[in-house]
């Protein structure tokens, strides 16, 4: 599990908690990842009016990490729409890694964070991302009543 916060168009990851799996995705402590690319960041940019997010991406065509990421703003407004109290990221940022994210509120109810849960993307089918949904929906909620 990560916390991460964005700065601008990236996510800065800034708190993990790895899993005792053997195979896992480790610590992002200090990485920096595209927002757009990420479920943090897309939990993150969901948040966003079109006129913000147009500020903050002011080309219609985006810098994809890998193939899956959205290329586009279009694009990214489409992942967004679908956005629901949770993002997911299928390989997009990493080839094997997939994730769900979920908003780290303040007292006023504004996204300040986002918890996220990594693992690597052969172990996350549909019974995982609903698990780790739940999971990480849980525990965002935790920390945005320890907010107040």
């Amino acid at each position: 599990m990560h916390l991460a916060t964005r700065r601008g168009t990236q996510m800065l990851y800034i708190d993990s908690v790895e899993s005792e799996q053997t195979v896992r995705v480790s610590s992002r402590i200090g990485w920096s990842l595209p927002a757009h690319a990420t479920a943090a960041g897309k939990v993150m940019l969901a948040e966003l009016s079109e006129e913000q997010l147009v500020a903050l991406y002011p080309c219609e065509q985006l810098d994809a990490p890998t193939e899956r990421a959205p290329a586009t703003r279009t694009a990214l407004r489409n992942h967004l729409d679908a956005v629901r109290g949770c993002a997911v990221n299928h390989a997009e940022s990493e080839d094997d890694v997939s994730a769900v994210g979920a908003a780290v509120r303040d007292r006023a109810g504004r996204a300040i964070a986002a918890l996220v849960t990594t693992a690597p993307k052969s172990r996350a089918d549909e019974a995982w991302l609903a698990a780790t949904a739940r999971a990480t929906l849980r525990v965002a909620s935790e920390l945005t009543a320890r907010t107040g």
